[in-house]
């Protein structure tokens, strides 16, 4: 039988991270489309989205998906601009791994800024901190119990994670398994970031790859893992076809734009 409370979560999550979803367009303002990463959602269009609708004179239409499904969506038409938080030759390479073959210079990219990698547990979990070679055994399944780190009344590791589309899961992959794959038939993956905050917290023995940008609201009954040596950055941009001369979508990427300094700056440093 399905879990009210989890299904109650999941559809919270997909409200407060699709509110497009929700309500009917109110006004005659030109429509874009704009389709991906949870992590752009969290740190640029839920605090911004509204400033950057009025500055732009547009009506954004967003579905909060994942890096990989947005630059999908854009290529088929469906989305106007797409939100990442994986490297464009990431999303290519993926792409060409599925055979279809995408020009890198047939897309504009506008770099955002970066936010964190972290991993979260649940709020109770005895579990005080780990390095990050422990996590990289974890994320190939090397390491399945915790007992192997310590905490035998913890049992079997429940490793949570976004979908396999979704940019940090390739930024994991990069940067913290250096191009080694997170084994797929260990972890659980999600449709989303927002979601894993959700199962983890009611996950005695869980451990989830998660990102700084997501909302407090969606972290409830977790908390942040300390974990030595980690410092990966997740990189957050915009992409839209460079063939696309529609004024409005150029009028979002500048709104954007000038809402975000700040976080490119502080990569900067």
């Amino acid at each position: 039988m399905q879990n009210p409370s989890l299904f109650s979560f999941f559809l919270i999550c997909f409200l407060v991270i699709n509110p497009m979803t929700a309500m009917a367009q109110e006004d005659d303002r030109p429509v874009i489309r704009i389709n991906g990463s949870s992590t752009v959602t969290g740190a640029v269009m839920i605090p911004y989205e509204e400033e950057i609708q009025k500055a732009a004179g547009v009506t954004l239409n967003r579905l909060t998906t994942s890096s990989g499904r947005g630059f999908q969506a854009l290529l088929d038409d469906r989305a106007d601009l797409a939100m990442v938080s994986s490297r464009p030759a990431t999303l290519i390479e993926r792409m060409a791994a599925k055979g279809r073959v995408v020009d890198e210079g047939s897309i504009e990219t506008y770099f955002l800024g970066s936010v964190d990698i972290q991993f979260i547990v649940p709020e109770a979990s005895p579990v005080k901190g780990l390095t990050i070679e422990q996590i990289r055994s974890i994320l190939t399944g090397e390491v399945t119990g915790w007992a192997d780190l310590g905490y035998p009344e913890l049992g079997d590791i429940r490793l949570i994670t976004e979908n396999p589309t979704g940019g940090m899961f390739a930024t994991a992959e990069k940067e913290i398994l250096v191009g080694e794959a997170i084994n797929q038939d260990f972890a659980t993956s999600l449709q989303n970031g927002p979601q894993v905050a959700v199962v983890v917290s009611q996950l005695p023995n869980g451990i989830g790859l998660f990102s700084s940008a997501i909302q407090p609201e969606l972290r409830q009954g977790t908390r942040v893992l300390p974990v030595e040596g980690l410092d990966v950055s997740q990189y957050m941009a915009l992409i839209k076809l460079i063939n696309d001369e529609c004024e409005h979508t150029r009028r979002v990427v500048k709104a954007t734009l000038d809402k975000t300094a700040h976080m490119r700056e502080a990569a900067s440093e």
